[in-house]
């Protein structure tokens, strides 16, 4: 049984460690010396790093500096490697030894520190640490015999803590005695564990690596000095035979250590041996080295493993979308309001914001609100490593955000091309949606492998759908308010207050009740199969409430799928479907889905009988007049059996005849800039026209015009619809623009400033249809660097005001100039004579504007008069909704609405332009047929303003008619579709300021003087002499003399 040692024999333990170091390196010297005397060195003639040895035969032979290892020793090398099994297996073995040799030693700090009469087979704790020790043994002379500097090897820290553990059991066994000692300094193995970590790939390498090997380390340390203090301490100095030793455990030395080398030093302990007062003055000093050095990795590290550092966790119950690009405190609030809208069914899917920096303190506070299912990770779309951690490779989708602000677009949209090639790269298959500012921007994207159309890859140019909205909105004012709508995801306004406290208008509870409608698309269930149009129209209206517009058949082989916006009512409903819809919320779509037409037979019998104790439901003039319903089918028979026969629909259509259709556009020869110059003789006869006004100068970058003017002169429209557009602007810079637009019809230049009144007054302000203000944008270069981006629409601004604060006289006198028949201006002499007649004077503030704004908050400069909330929203302004301000934000909703419905871009390009743009096709890799140039295989449509006080329209607005009656009126009579309302302010006056009512419901009245938003095919009668006819009450000049002028209003029969 073992005891204590009265007598102490603690130096055979300590001899036997420093011999075996020093006696090793002793013969390893003496062996280095005896090899290079006994054998003869070769010559050697060197050129820099070539080693030459003269060889057997007299020659020379290039060999290595090195010696050659023996075929033994290359043995012991590969069993040890890494790259081995066996070098793995031991590796691992080795960490198990090191960790039970560590347990074994912190259970024998309880015993005495020197045993007598020790014995391996009465105690299974030694035993345990022989076995380990032996195994140490032979892990060292392999190591001796595979390595190449035998003395680097025997001199390493790893064997000088073998030399003070290992001989010790040797002496156990010769000796009985057993001497705790330099055990401890087994610890220092522990800094191993980052090979065997690499070796078991546990962890991959990176920050987690580091920091494992930080804590090691450092633990290492302090164990150790821990296990030398105790030593000391229990055994006390060897010259005073142990008589200033004191009894402390192992976990108090940990405490005193740690204490003491932080710098804290309570002084409740204090070593009392000569041995341990020294060994704590060498440690304070390294202790201090090495807590100095420690503390800046741990926080370091804390500082790179932030929570946005992490990799994002894989759950296979939720989906994830990755969104990149420009990331801001107001593109992720506006992303993320229209994304995660209640309205829409999808709930769960996560998004994920990649972003080279950490976020700032709002968007930190908008994760916190959001956490469940937002997340933002700091790295780079370009970097591998980065696309890993958020799970590429198995994203639904991935969206890049453009910085629409950005002073250089072209260097915006090349950084997210880039992005795009980054994903393309790492992920081909992955859904990639893009923003992009320019138009020419698009070109590159045809060079990006794997960007297709049967990936979902799909690219949101902004100036082309911004442009394309004014151009649209020149020809039916509201257009851009009513298209923003219905894509923009916006929540139903309750109660009759605003958040400022107060009393809604009831134009402004009309407006906002359309605001909350947005577009849906979904499978049409079997019912509907061989159903015309106008029957499917008729049911989801009735039983569901809900509007259908547009329908979408299969792909059938190579072909595209069609999508066909109030297609013929001969059209028949296919099998798979697609039908689009307005409706509030998706719920109400899905209801589409469980539609039983017998549990919604009773309702609509109720519904009909309701309908007939009233007024019967006429169905226009035709109706009205007798029997001109009859007669209008019968003809509508007729004209489907010639069409039916002939394979095709005439061309024609009240004596003109349209362009070729494979043009997707009205062109003419090339007019040179010169050329396209208003002269002062057409400029007395300007009257109906366009007036776009720009800002651009010499050194701006081109914003692209004929993204305007393309809806203005698309192919949908007849000769006699196409207006006269006068461009108001800088020399130098439309001069830049005029290549893309020399070949488009009825374009004329006027030199000048928008801001400049003699300017306007050139342009016939008071006559024209339209003026279009276009915002220059966030410029590049200013020379005043400090102005904030808030003045970015300071021109537009002012030039509105200018134009409301003018007032025009009709200085009209004699007759009209002569002008060349050719002259696009002759046809608007007539429409100028009529103005002249029932106008005499106007306000610059009747001026009919669009203004375009880069900051939403902006608006509430345009219209003093208005008591709107300048905190609020841009949909909630009384401009926007009067259709006449648009604001690039309203793009913001078209990323997440492409993500989930692919089919919106075509929708919206085909209400701006009438199809689907060909070049969109042609970048998507699809057909060059005839029939998808001329856009009928994407069911060409119109959408027009119907006005309702015109003679033949009247009737649908008499006395008791409701929104319902209209629908179905029109789509039965006229073929046309509505989608809205764009009514006056002022009920009993034309003349004033309209707003934007979006899909009305069933019952909504209506009234005399509203207009309607139509969708109607290219083919039938033009509705644009209706949309702009004369006003039924005509203001007149009188004079007073009281105050000099007065005005009256009389009534004017419109015949």
């Amino acid at each position: 049984m073992a005891i204590e040692c009265r007598d102490w024999k603690w130096w055979y333990f300590f001899v036997s460690s420093v011999g075996f170091l020093f006696g090793g390196i002793l013969l390893i010297v003496l062996a280095r010396l005896a090899r290079a005397r006994l054998c003869k060195a070769p010559k050697r003639a060197r050129n820099d790093d070539i080693v030459i040895e003269r060889s057997a035969t007299g020659g020379f032979v290039v060999a290595d500096d090195e010696p050659q290892s023996d075929g033994l020793q290359s043995w012991f090398n590969d069993l040890l490697s890494i790259n081995a099994i066996s070098g793995r297996i031991l590796a691992v073995v080795t960490l198990v030894a090191v960790l039970v040799s560590i347990v074994v030693y912190i259970r024998d700090t309880y015993e005495p520190i020197e045993q007598c009469n020790v014995s391996p087979k009465d105690d299974g704790w030694l035993l345990t640490d022989i076995v380990v020790n032996f195994y140490f043994l032979l892990h060292f002379i392999l190591r001796f015999l595979a390595a190449d500097d035998k003395l680097s090897m025997w001199v390493s820290i790893e064997s000088i803590v073998d030399y003070f553990t290992v001989p010790p059991i040797v002496v156990l066994l010769a000796t009985d005695r057993y001497w705790l000692g330099f055990r401890f300094m087994r610890i220092l193995s522990l800094m191993q564990i980052k090979n065997v970590i690499q070796v078991t790939g546990l962890i991959k390498p990176g920050l987690v690596l580091q920091l494992i090997v930080v804590v090691v380390n450092f633990v290492s340390a302090w164990l150790t000095a821990s296990g030398c203090f105790h030593l000391f301490e229990n055994y006390g100095d060897p010259w005073n035979n142990g008589a200033d030793m004191q009894n402390i455990s192992y976990p108090t030395t940990l405490y005193f250590t740690m204490v003491t080398v932080s710098t804290v030093g309570y002084g409740d302990f204090s070593p009392t041996t000569a041995l341990g007062r020294i060994f704590f003055v060498l440690f304070i000093i390294g202790g201090l080295a090495l807590f100095a050095t420690y503390t800046p990795m741990f926080v370091e590290f804390f500082q790179f493993m932030s929570p946005y550092d992490r990799s994002l966790k894989e759950d296979a119950r939720r989906k994830h979308v990755v969104v990149c690009g420009c990331i801001t405190e107001e593109s992720m609030g506006t992303f993320l309001a229209d994304f995660m809208h209640k309205d829409r069914a999808d709930k769960s899917t996560v998004v994920v914001f990649l972003h080279p920096e950490k976020p700032p303190v709002p968007i930190r506070a908008l994760l916190k609100r959001l956490s469940s299912r937002v997340v933002y990770l700091k790295g780079s779309i370009l970097k591998a490593c980065d696309l890993d951690r958020v799970r590429l490779g198995s994203a639904s989708g991935c969206l890049v955000l453009a910085n629409k602000n950005s002073p250089d677009s072209m260097a915006e949209d090349s950084a997210n091309i880039l992005r795009v090639v980054a994903v393309k790269n790492h992920s081909p298959n992955v859904r990639t949606i893009v923003q992009l500012i320019e138009v020419r921007s698009k070109r590159h994207l045809l060079n990006v492998p794997n960007f297709s159309q049967k990936h979902g890859d799909d690219v949101i140019c902004i100036s082309e759908l911004k442009l394309g909205l004014i151009g649209q909105s020149c020809l039916c004012p509201g257009f851009s308010t009513l298209l923003s709508n219905l894509t923009c995801m916006r929540s139903e306004i309750h109660g009759l207050h605003s958040p400022d406290g107060r009393l809604y208008e009831r134009w402004e509870l009309n407006y906002f009740s359309g605001s909350s409608y947005e577009l849906y698309s979904i499978p049409l269930p079997p019912f509907f199969e061989n159903k015309s149009f106008l029957e499917s129209v008729k049911i989801c209206y009735k039983d569901l409430g809900l509007l259908m517009f547009a329908i979408q058949f299969p792909a059938e082989g190579n072909s595209f799928s069609k999508l066909l916006f109030n297609p013929d009512h001969s059209v028949r409903i296919k099998p798979n479907t697609e039908g689009f819809f307005v409706a509030k919320d998706e719920e109400e779509v899905q209801r589409l889905l469980e539609y039983d037409p017998a549990e919604m037979k009773s309702e609509a019998i109720e519904l009909q009988e309701s309908r007939s104790e009233g007024q019967p439901v006429t169905t226009g003039a035709r109706v009205a007049s007798g029997g001109g319903g009859k007669l209008s089918k019968l003809l509508n028979r007729k004209k489907k059996l010639l069409t039916a026969l002939t394979g095709k629909k005439s061309n024609r259509q009240h004596g003109e005849q349209r362009q070729d259709s494979g043009t997707m556009y009205h062109t003419e020869k090339e007019t040179t800039y010169d050329e396209a110059l208003l002269s002062s003789m057409e400029q007395k006869e300007l009257a109906d026209h366009i007036v776009i006004c720009t800002f651009g100068t010499k050194k701006s970058p081109l914003i692209g015009l004929e993204q305007t003017i393309f809806p203005l002169r698309r192919m949908t429209l007849s000769k006699s619809e196409l207006k006269l557009i006068v461009l108001l602007g800088h020399g130098d810079y439309l001069r830049r623009e005029w290549p893309a637009l020399k070949r488009f019809e009825s374009i004329r230049i006027v030199e000048g400033s928008p801001l400049e009144r003699d300017d306007l007054q050139k342009v016939s302000l008071n006559y024209c249809d339209m003026c279009v203000i276009l915002s220059p944008g966030t410029q590049k270069g200013d020379s005043d660097d400090s102005i904030p981006i808030s003045f970015s629409d300071k021109e537009c601004i002012l030039a509105t005001l200018n134009i409301k604060g003018m007032r025009f006289e009709d200085l009209e006198s004699g007759p009209v100039v002569a002008l060349d028949a050719q002259s696009p201006i002759v046809s608007g002499s007539l429409a100028r004579r009529r103005k002249m007649r029932d106008r005499l004077l106007i306000d610059g503030k009747d001026v009919p504007i669009i203004t375009e704004l880069v900051i939403d908050s902006n608006v509430q400069f345009l219209e003093q008069d208005d008591e709107d909330d300048p905190t609020g929203e841009l949909y909630c302004s009384s401009p926007f909704a009067h259709g006449t301000t648009l604001s690039v934000s309203v793009l913001d909703s078209f990323l997440s609405a492409t993500y989930f419905n692919d089919d919106v871009l075509d929708v919206v390009k085909t209400l701006i332009t009438g199809q689907v743009p060909w070049s969109q096709r042609k970048m998507h890799g699809g057909s060059n047929s005839d029939e998808d140039a001329s856009g009928t295989g994407a069911g060409n449509c119109i959408l027009r303003l119907l006005y309702l006080a015109d003679t033949r329209y009247r009737s649908y607005a008499s006395e008791g008619r409701q929104y319902m009656d209209l629908l179905f009126a029109l789509l039965e009579n006229e073929g046309m579709l509505a989608l809205g309302i764009y009514r006056s302010r002022e009920l009993t006056d034309p003349c004033g300021k309209r707003y934007v009512i979006t899909a009305p419901s069933a019952d909504f009245p209506l009234e005399a003087y509203d207009k309607i938003y139509v969708l109607t095919s290219p083919n039938r009668e033009s509705l644009a002499d209706n949309s702009t006819s004369p006003p039924l009450m005509v203001k007149t000049l009188t004079a007073d003399d009281s105050d000099g002028i007065r005005i009256t209003e009389d009534p004017v029969s419109n015949v």
